[in-house]
């Protein structure tokens, strides 16, 4: 499968980060409709969660039903488990950030599908957004867990590029690049095929009169041979500003490219399953596919990032505070919270068949920033697992078939020193 990345659907274009952790990526129209079918054990009114799967209909959807403007708050608190007793003596690689001649490596919250590379950047230790640019390209570079070993893919566009999402499955390594900090709308997708060594330009942001357009950025995701996205391919004004926001499929053996749909953006893929958010004439809601099957399903629910992973899903909900998960789409199957709080947010979802990472981060005035807990979820414990860090705490990544964390070794908030991952194929319990 390929490694799940984030489907976003929010307003706005924040900017670029430049400390290597992907900004949220942004979908002009914004699901706005939740249909409450079901309730989690313990809830008295319809949960966050509560929006079942429901089969798509060959004529337009119905409109989402909208849930009662106050409903009661959900607490889902999992087991908590410290790794060592979760999963026993399991190894950990650790991968040095420092990749020496004044280079970092800049983790992109992705892997390959059979966990053998990290895919970032080699970025300059100097690199800026403001001031002169007195230093070099970075490089599109893969990172071997086993070693450390980087090989180059391909410099970026530019000294001032950056390397802000990446997806790979099979051979392929795609990754959207963006110049034009903070904003991010010039931007350039490119392919990597790691058996022949080459690189090509997917696409890139359209112009007019000579000035990139403004438009959501192309979230990439691979599977099954094929990549999609979603991007603007003209103006997002008008009477009807959506129609230039669209849905693309590349077959990468082939080259065929295909537009999928219009008025929709920031689709998924995890053969043979692929989602993409809808809004027509106000009406949004999420379409998935079965591609062998023709299969239809309709997510009539509210949320900020979807992830695919084989016939799995998980998303965060509008306010961050409730991580759902559905087993199973083929059979329709209900969405759970697997965790919620009000006061914590959880954001940058990813997904693989042993757990769940996401951002933490305290809603506490209190509470001391850069002491939240470095958790995964663990779907086959139904628990939260404490990563071990030294100071500070992490974003967690369930990609390819790993989890990854970032630890620095001094202060919290400076540059991670270490990245640490365990393959989940190692775990025995």
């Amino acid at each position: 499968m390929g490694t799940a990345i984030a489907l976003t659907i929010a307003v706005g274009l924040p900017s670029i980060s430049v400390a290597g952790t992907p900004p949220s990526p942004s979908l002009i129209p914004a699901v706005s409709g939740q249909a409450p079918t079901a309730q989690p054990s313990g809830s008295t009114s319809p949960g966050p969660c509560a929006a079942a799967v429901t089969a798509a209909v060959a004529t337009s959807p119905a409109p989402s039903q909208v849930p009662d403007a106050s409903p009661t708050p959900l607490t889902v608190t999992p087991r908590v488990i410290p790794m060592a007793a979760a999963w026993g003596d399991v190894p950990v690689h650790s991968i040095a950030t420092d990749l020496g001649h004044d280079r970092r490596f800049t983790f992109a919250g992705a892997a390959t599908s059979d966990g053998e590379w990290l895919i970032g950047a080699s970025q300059p230790k100097e690199f800026s957004i403001e001031g002169k640019v007195t230093w070099g390209r970075s490089d599109a570079v893969l990172v071997r867990v086993a070693d450390g070993e980087v090989r180059r893919m391909a410099k970026l566009t530019s000294p001032l590029s950056q390397l802000v999402f990446a997806a790979s499955d099979g051979p392929w390594v795609v990754w959207m690049e963006s110049d034009d900090n903070p904003y991010g709308y010039d931007w350039h997708l490119r392919v990597y095929d790691r058996d022949t060594g080459t690189t090509r330009e997917l696409a890139h942001a359209p112009h007019k009169d000579g000035a990139v357009l403004e438009g959501p950025w192309p979230v990439p995701w691979v599977s099954g041979g094929l990549v999609v996205w979603g991007q603007a391919i003209g103006p997002l004004t008008g009477d009807d500003p959506l129609r230039n926001a669209v849905v693309q499929e590349e077959d990468l053996p082939t080259g065929t490219r295909t537009t999928l749909a219009d008025h929709a953006g920031l689709p998924a893929i995890s053969w043979p399953w692929m989602a993409w958010g809808v809004d027509e004439g106000g009406e949004t809601y999420t379409l998935v596919t079965n591609v062998e099957t023709g299969q239809q399903e309709r997510l009539d629910t509210t949320f900020h990032t979807l992830v695919l992973e084989g016939a799995s899903a998980a998303w965060n909900t509008m306010d961050y505070h409730v991580v759902c998960l559905v087993d199973d789409l083929a059979t329709g199957t209900v969405a759970r919270p697997i965790v919620a709080d009000t006061d914590n947010t959880f954001e940058w979802m990813t997904l693989n068949d042993r757990a769940v990472g996401f951002y933490q981060q305290s809603l506490d005035p209190d509470a001391e920033f850069g002491k939240e807990p470095t958790q995964i979820y663990d779907r086959r414990l139904d628990a939260l697992i404490d990563l071990p860090m030294v100071v500070g705490f992490s974003q967690t990544y369930a990609v390819g078939p790993l989890v990854v964390w970032q630890t620095p070794t001094k202060h919290w908030d400076d540059y991670p020193d270490l990245i640490r991952v365990v393959d989940t194929r190692d775990i025995t319990r």
